[in-house]
């Protein structure tokens, strides 16, 4: 597992439209329903990928797609 820090702050929860607000990024302007969700997906435009398989060293950008993956070595 790699260490990443990525600062989201406040700014990035802005309102879509009626009473609705969500975290939005700044790049492309995606917006998603959890804070995590956004971290994850900056780290899609970087290219990051922080979880790491310990049986054959496939990299994922989320944490549930490499617990999905280690099913695969069982």
């Amino acid at each position: 597992r790699v260490d990443v820090n990525v600062q989201i702050d406040d700014s990035y929860y802005v309102d879509v439209g009626g009473a609705q607000k969500r975290w939005q990024c700044p790049t492309c302007e995606k917006s998603y329903t959890s804070k995590y969700n956004l971290v994850t997906h900056i780290l899609g435009h970087s290219g990051i990928k922080p979880h790491a398989c310990t049986h054959c060293g496939k990299l994922f950008k989320q944490l549930s797609h490499l617990h999905t993956h280690m099913l695969t070595h069982q």
